[in-house]
């Protein structure tokens, strides 16, 4: 029986990031093999080209801010996760909402097609990451992978993780909320219908400029998933930090 690993990397924001936190993450990845390495989506935060800054009409929050020095930066990286987690580990990179700011900034000005979006800025076909579109998923094993953004409406910030489970009918892991929350549905049919909702918390700043010291339910962290390629059983640890530090495998990362 082959026990496979996979790391979990949701919502960075880039480069809204916690620099301090990614770093600790990054030296706990150095410490394990991995057989999957999930990036779950809103890796940049694209607010050099913020649609609510050009709505709002206020420019001024993003001035100085640089989409092309943000991807220079960004491919950093990725290409550093890619050597960490090796050649052999399958990378899985999640366009999520904010991601999707590059193509609707195309559909505004179609000039720029090429120049703008995630993917025509990224290395992602040298470095054999798997490219997964908004609102799409994946499955390893019995676990769907989502962004998460799908899940919202009046479930948006308290009951996220019973909406996801309500949608997908299926052990998932998902990002978007920058916090943690598990929800559980047990099945009269029997144990074998149970399934699980995880909601990884972020490794961005969880307090970003914009936001201006308003209070937030945002969480840093990161998540393990361990599954058996033979029975397809699993289990997936979410890991909390404070103060850019956690606790993990025995070992103290801070």
């Amino acid at each position: 029986m082959a026990i496979k690993r996979g790391i979990i990397l949701a919502d960075l924001q880039f480069p809204n990031h916690n620099p301090v936190l990614l770093d600790n993450v990054e030296r706990y990845m150095r410490t394990r093999k991995w057989d999957f390495c999930v990036i779950l989506g809103d890796f940049f935060d694209m607010d050099a080209i913020s649609h609510h800054a050009y709505e709002s009409g206020n420019i001024r929050a993003i001035e100085g801010k640089r989409l092309k020095k943000d991807y220079q930066e960004g491919e950093r990286i990725l290409r550093r996760w890619r050597k960490i987690v090796g050649e052999k580990c399958k990378m899985y990179f999640f366009m999520g909402n904010h991601e999707e700011w590059g193509d609707e900034f195309v559909d505004k000005y179609p000039g720029l097609e090429g120049l703008i979006e995630v993917k025509a800025n990224m290395p992602f076909k040298e470095l054999n990451i798997e490219v997964v579109e908004p609102r799409n998923f994946i499955k390893i094993g019995k676990i769907v992978f989502v962004h998460g953004d799908v899940v919202g409406g009046k479930y948006q910030s308290v009951h996220h993780a019973k909406k996801a489970l309500d949608i997908y009918s299926r052990n998932i892991v998902y990002g978007d909320k920058h916090t943690l929350q598990v929800h559980t549905k047990l099945s009269p049919a029997g144990i074998d219908e149970t399934h699980t909702a995880y909601s990884i918390p972020c490794l961005a700043n969880t307090n970003p400029a914009w936001a201006e010291n308003r209070p937030n339910s945002w969480l840093n962290g990161f998540g393990v998933f361990e599954l058996s390629d033979t029975s397809g059983q699993f289990t997936i640890h979410p890991v909390v930090s404070v103060k850019n530090g956690f606790v993990m495998d025995g070992n103290e990362y801070s």
